[in-house]
Order: C-alpha cells, then sequence, then structure tokens
C-alpha cells in the first residue's frame, strides 16, 4: 500500500481490510476513500511512533446504510484531543467529509488503541452542472 510506503512502515504495520462486498457510486466512495486515507495517515504518523502495530478497517453493509470500523493498536488518542476541533485539521476534514456523507462519527477510546465507528447513506447523484 501506498499510503505504508510513504511513511516508511511497510514491515512493522499491517493492515486488514474485511468486509461485505459493497458497490459505491462515485459520490460516496470518493469522500469514503479520503476518510480512510486521512485515518491511515493519522495512525502512521501518531499510533506507532514506538513501533509496529495493527490497522483494521471493517465495511458493513446495513439496512439501507452502511459501517465503517476503523481500528488501530496504539497507544489511543490523549484524552486532551478531542474530535475534530482539538485535533488537526484532518480531524475536521474528516469530520466534513461525514457530514457530507450523511453520517455519525463515534470515536471510541479503549484501554489500547483509537476506534472510529461511521455510519453513512450512500448519496444519490445529482445534476452538477446546468445545461
Amino acid at each position: 500500500m501506498q499510503l505504508l510506503e510513504s511513511h516508511g512502515r511497510t514491515s512493522d504495520v499491517k493492515i486488514r481490510i474485511h468486509g461485505d462486498h459493497v458497490e459505491l457510486n462515485m459520490d460516496t466512495a470518493v469522500p469514503l476513500g479520503l476518510v480512510i486515507s486521512e485515518l491511515i495517515s493519522n495512525s502512521l504518523k501518531h499510533a506507532f511512533t514506538d513501533g509496529g502495530g495493527e490497522i483494521s478497517i471493517e465495511l458493513e453493509k446495513l439496512d439501507g446504510r452502511y459501517r465503517l470500523i476503523f481500528a488501530d493498536n496504539g497507544p489511543g488518542l490523549p484524552e486532551n484531543v478531542k474530535f475534530p476541533d482539538g485535533g488537526s485539521f484532518g480531524f475536521r476534514m474528516i469530520d466534513n467529509l461525514s457530514k457530507q456523507l450523511g453520517g455519525h462519527l463515534e470515536i471510541r477510546r479503549p484501554p489500547r488503541g483509537t476506534i472510529f465507528i461511521f455510519e453513512f447513506s450512500e448519496q444519490v447523484y445529482s445534476e452538477r452542472i446546468d445545461t
């Protein structure tokens, strides 16, 4: 994966991906891909500073909605980091993209690691250019 290579983490960080077979339109897939990319980048930059770890990504098809579960087994978000405003530009971007997808984002802070649970709907294409 190119994100692992760009952070020099190809040998010490493992990414597990599981999920239902899902086909999303571009109005949904692009913002969702940006959310996942930012979450991976944040984990690579902040969660594994003392060595390797594991990232888990799961995508579930629900009744008319979808659930993305993103988790890492790093030390976890510090308590003083509040989502979205207390974090980075990336946190604000994730928040805006989740709203764009009509979604709800929950962050869990277990004793070890961080879990992002994101439920969203597929976006219906709308005409963007007046003719």
